[in-house]
């Protein structure tokens, strides 16, 4: 149980570094050399194949409302949460002894 935490920032702090090494692989890295350059403005619809500068430029692409790091963050605290719960069900309660009860089996 008293590694839960340390456990929990060490992933965490994994998933951040992660998320923040660029990748060349990343879709938002190609798009963004595309959108400089312009030789990749061909992109494969339900249509079939059109470039995407022919397209209504009023629809406008916007950032998720939450932040991933936060969504992470909550389901961080879920799991932490669930765990702290298991743990507290799991565990057999041991009786408390008193000075008194330790006095009367001793002399009985």
């Amino acid at each position: 149980m008293r590694l839960i935490l340390p456990l929990a920032l060490l992933v965490g702090g994994l998933g951040l570094l992660a998320a923040e090494i660029p990748s060349a692989e990343s879709p938002h890295g190609n798009e963004q050399r595309s959108m400089v350059d312009g030789s990749d403005d061909w992109r494969r619809t339900v249509d079939g194949w059109q470039r995407s500068s022919d397209w209504d430029p009023a629809v406008k692409r916007e950032a998720p409302a939450l932040h991933p790091a936060v969504v992470g963050s909550f389901q961080l605290l879920l799991v932490l949460t669930v765990a702290l719960a298991l743990d507290l069900v799991a565990t057999p309660k041991k009786p408390v002894e008193t000075a008194t009860n330790d006095k009367s089996k001793s002399s009985g």
